[in-house]
């Protein structure tokens, strides 16, 4: 409006002069196209000492809008207003939005994200305008802001035995499953043709006349983690939101549980976080949504191979099945967001169909 104006101005100044020519009209004539120079030269001593203010919840709901407000601060020197240039990126889906905010002292962008994801809130570009909003200045600020958009959630309803899983090096044995650990006994029973000589009880086969065998226990670990691969190429943005989705529901399912686990995925190294309670999911889901995604690097699987003794029990998340040998273990149940039917091996779900297909988790197994 400021440009306008001084147009206007000028217009009238030189139809002035034009018509009824005076000193005078002469030297406002002259005045007007300078004011703008004047003011532009003056924003100078700005390039060094002008920032720009962005604030932004830093935790938000998917769904609720998100208030970025932008502000200058006051100065001496005449400064109009500003152009700002923001780019906004959700690392869990990889999209990118960028924006132009025209502001004087205070400006509000309200954003809305549909999917769950960190925000990176970037200020790019900036430029400072004269007091008539003519003559641009780019100034070198820089100043960047990040968001969680929390994922809405649904019931996961988690068995007990979830954790328990086979280990040659573990002090406690499932109660339900036989096993190869001959230092334990899982129960006795009379000998049947076929069974290993060397698990016959002959001590107490002596006592009671008859063959005993000696049946050995399973060793288990109740360590249990969810691997969440962050390499992956192009994936929908529904897609990208439902695995995030999927993984936090487990989570806060586990939590209510009271079931300790590991959270852990992959960036330039493992990232993984103990979560033994409520007071440790927060800090944890949040990390993970604000893990950039990349086509780039070793996968989680690889990373989770090499960083040394797996988990007794894996929850696998990704979008793309991996090769064979990249399994942490044989005790790695995937979950595969994309089309397709499930097996035993693999869990598929879609946003569709994500709530149904994985309302219960029962000993690494979905069950419907």
């Amino acid at each position: 409006m400021t440009a306008v104006l001084w147009l206007l101005l000028f217009v009238a100044a030189l139809m002035t002069c034009l018509l009824s020519p005076s000193a005078g009209q002469w030297i406002a004539l002259c005045v007007l196209p300078a004011a703008p120079l004047l003011s532009w030269l003056l924003l100078f001593p700005l390039r060094r000492t002008q920032t720009i203010c962005m604030e932004a919840p830093s935790v938000i709901g998917q769904g609720q809008p998100i208030p970025l407000v932008f502000r200058l601060p006051r100065r001496r020197f005449p400064l109009g207003s500003a152009l700002v240039w923001v780019d906004v990126e959700n690392t869990v889906t990889g999209q990118h939005l960028r924006r132009r905010v025209h502001l004087s002292q205070e400006a509000v962008w309200t954003l809305e994200s549909r999917f769950c994801g960190g925000l990176r809130c970037r200020v790019v570009r900036v430029w400072a305008l004269d007091l008539f909003g003519l003559l641009p200045l780019p100034l070198p600020c820089r100043c960047e802001k990040r968001i969680t958009v929390m994922p809405g959630t649904f019931p996961v309803e988690v068995d007990r035995t979830l954790c328990l899983s086979r280990c040659d090096d573990c002090l406690e044995y499932a109660p339900d499953r036989r096993g190869q650990d001959m230092t334990e006994t899982f129960q006795i029973r009379d000998y049947v043709p076929g069974d290993n000589l060397h698990q016959i009880h002959w001590k107490l086969s002596g006592k009671t006349g008859h063959l005993l065998v000696r049946e050995a226990s399973c060793p288990v670990d109740h360590s249990l983690c969810l691997l969440v691969e962050r390499r992956q190429t192009s994936v929908d943005p529904a897609f990208a939101d439902a695995l995030m989705e999927a993984v936090i529901s487990t989570c806060q399912a586990l939590t209510d549980a009271g079931t300790p686990f590991y959270l852990s995925w992959n960036e330039t190294q493992l990232r993984q976080f103990a979560v033994a309670g409520e007071a440790q999911l927060p800090e944890a889901a949040a990390a993970l949504l604000q893990s950039p995604v990349t086509a780039k690097g070793f996968s989680a699987a690889q990373m989770y191979r090499r960083a040394g003794p797996a988990a007794g029990r894996t929850l696998y998340f990704c979008h793309q099945l991996p090769p064979e040998e990249e399994l942490p273990s044989e005790n790695t149940q995937i979950f595969l967001c994309a089309p397709g039917p499930s097996s035993d091996e693999v869990i598929r779900f879609t946003p569709e169909t994500m709530s149904d297909v994985l309302r219960r988790i029962e000993g690494g197994v979905m069950r419907p």
